[in-house]
C-alpha cells in the first residue's frame, strides 16, 4: 500500500529518496524527483527529475501545481536510476549485446 502525502508534508521528505509528485491525490500523471532538500523560499528541490523517463532535469525546483507525493517502490527507483544513467552515459555502449534490444 502506498501513502500519500499533502504539500505540508513536503518538508518531511528524506534527502536521496525517489518521489512520485502529483497534482493531487487522485492523479494518475505525476513527476518522477530524486528529493535534494526543502527550501522556505524556493519550496522542493529536485537533483534530477523526470515526467516521462526519457528527459531528466538537473538541480530544478518542483513545478507550482504538485500537491500530493509518494515514495517510489524499489521497481520505479530502479528504473528511474537505470534510465537516468543511460541518459547522461553512453548509453547502449553500457548495456551488455545479450540485453541490447
Amino acid at each position: 500500500m502506498t501513502t500519500i502525502s499533502t504539500l505540508l508534508d513536503f518538508s518531511r521528505l528524506e534527502s536521496g529518496e525517489l518521489y512520485l509528485f502529483l497534482p493531487s491525490a487522485s492523479s494518475a500523471v505525476g513527476l518522477w524527483g530524486l528529493f535534494e532538500r526543502f527550501d522556505r523560499r524556493r519550496g522542493v528541490l529536485l537533483s534530477a527529475c523526470s515526467i516521462d523517463l526519457q528527459r531528466f532535469d538537473l538541480w530544478a525546483p518542483l513545478p507550482v501545481g504538485y500537491t500530493c507525493c509518494r515514495l517510489a517502490t524499489r521497481h520505479e527507483l530502479r528504473d528511474f536510476l537505470l534510465r537516468l544513467n543511460l541518459r547522461f552515459t553512453d548509453g547502449e555502449k553500457n548495456v551488455p549485446e545479450s540485453e541490447q534490444p
